[in-house]
């Protein structure tokens, strides 16, 4: 079995410039790593996947479910993604990225392993209760998905999805789960021994969750306490993590000088940049170039 201190899993879709993402993480991580792209873009990238089908360090994994949904039907997709994972590589770090966060600086994973080495009953690391401009993050919305799930009248009528979910929030409350608790699914940075115990757990092989109204990171939080194991801050202000479910939580040149390792939404960004505070709105290509010039730059150096 290989052994790389990082592996870092990448679901993308059809909108997803997934390539320079992918750059991002190779040139900001250290050499020890792996890069699972999940490849769910149907057809759309076809360019993109070819280039990395032959990018060394690259795996493309095809899922094998191929449910419609972006929210249960995702976290099954992960899912087989990290099962796979742990068939084939012995590694440290696991890093489940979207393909819309980048990496851009380094120091990720020396500060992500510090943490989960010193307190070994952490499973997962993220943007959990504090945000990286301070504030507090609500578990509500996910709560409340939580909600629709447990009702027998769920989003599917299914009654087995309900079953499920019941057995899962029961056994995560035994360890101190409170309902809707997660972190944003932008970044999370889990250990083995976390999908190991979500393996053992059966929680990464139940198909059923394909039906759920919660979003993969929701799942992936139930999954975590569910198995014993805690949650951990690592989106406040200083940490690595600067990250926002829509759109960049600050302009690029003031993540750089910061120090940031992983923002996310690179989608698009609106706010007060420079000197002069200006207001800008900028979009996709002009933030990912604004980011792709700051690593050329840093590569070149």
């Amino acid at each position: 079995m290989p052994r790389v201190r990082t592996v870092v899993v990448i679901p993308a879709g059809p909108r997803d410039d997934v390539l320079d993402t992918v750059d991002s993480v190779l040139t900001h991580l250290g050499p020890s790593r792996h890069v699972v792209v999940v490849d769910d873009t149907r057809g759309a990238r076809p360019e993109q996947i070819s280039s990395l089908a032959s990018t060394p360090d690259v795996t493309l994994l095809e899922p094998r479910s191929r449910g419609e949904g972006v929210y249960g039907s995702l976290w099954v997709k992960l899912a087989e993604a990290l099962v796979a994972v742990l068939d084939v590589w012995d590694f440290d770090l696991l890093v489940r990225l979207d393909a819309d966060a980048l990496l851009i600086g380094p120091g990720l994973e020396d500060a992500a392993l510090a943490v989960l080495d010193a307190d070994r009953s952490l499973g997962l690391l993220g943007s959990y209760r504090t945000a990286s401009d301070g504030s507090q993050r609500s578990f509500a919305p996910a709560r409340e998905l939580l909600r629709q799930d447990l009702h027998w009248r769920n989003a599917y009528g299914d009654p087995r999805l309900r079953r499920a979910v019941v057995r899962l929030r029961r056994s995560a409350r035994r360890h101190g789960y409170e309902d809707g608790e997660h972190v944003l699914g932008a970044c999370s940075l889990l250990p083995q021994r976390a999908i190991e115990r979500m393996r053992e757990s059966g929680l990464l092989q139940m198909g059923v969750l394909a039906n759920s109204a919660m979003g993969d990171d929701h799942l992936m939080g139930l999954g975590v306490r569910a198995a014993g194991l805690t949650i951990g801050d690592f989106g406040r202000p200083g940490d690595p993590i600067a990250v926002r479910w829509k759109g960049l939580p600050a302009a690029p040149a003031d993540l750089l000088a910061r120090g940031v390792a992983v923002t996310h939404s690179v989608r698009s960004y609106e706010g007060a940049t420079g000197a002069f505070e200006e207001d800008v709105v900028m979009g996709e290509e002009e933030i990912r170039s604004a980011f792709r010039r700051a690593r050329r730059r840093e590569a070149g150096s």
